[in-house]
């Protein structure tokens, strides 16, 4: 999947209902037979859940789970959070390191990266389709620097403190 595909796809889309998202997550399926497949319900429910005249019934959590991991598109997922006022985007995947500086310049590399950028598209006081396009994939490389910060905390988190066992 090409860098501007998968920005695309990270983007909220203007989903009114649940309904709605189902019946794209759906829609990524060529038949409901097909859909069906990867989940426990039959195309008859899948349906159902789609129809907006039928809103008292809604897909089970794990079946949009299913759907959603065979079609690769968290499309219900990303609707559900907006509606909380959340964005949902999937974070490149990222090695945890413990050489803290390395996190704290690779950091500020790319945020500086994304303020330059944006300070030079700011120029005409507006940013068209494109510089956003372009914004993003940088937005998106400075967000991995933390994700890769972020998972190295958590993995020194869960160790044992050294101090701990010394004391023993």
């Amino acid at each position: 999947m090409t860098q501007e595909r998968r920005i695309e796809k990270s983007l909220v889309r203007d989903l009114g209902s649940l309904e709605e998202a189902v019946a794209v997550l759906l829609g990524r399926y060529t038949k409901l037979l097909d859909a069906a497949a990867h989940c426990r319900v039959g195309p008859k429910h899948l349906s159902a859940y789609a129809n907006p005249n039928s809103a008292d019934r809604h897909m089970p959590v794990d079946v949009v789970l299913d759907l959603e991991d065979a079609a690769r598109d968290p499309v219900v997922t990303r609707c559900l959070a907006a509606q909380q006022g959340y964005v949902l985007f999937r974070l490149p995947a990222v090695r945890a390191c413990r050489l803290w500086d390395r996190h704290q310049r690779r950091i500020v590399r790319e945020g500086s990266v994304v303020f330059s950028k944006l300070t030079e598209v700011l120029e005409d006081g507006r940013i068209s389709r494109q510089e956003a396009a372009d914004l993003l994939v940088e937005v998106d490389q400075a967000l991995a620097a933390f994700a890769g910060l972020r998972r190295s905390l958590e993995k020194r988190v869960k160790e044992p403190d050294p101090r701990k066992r010394a004391a023993k």
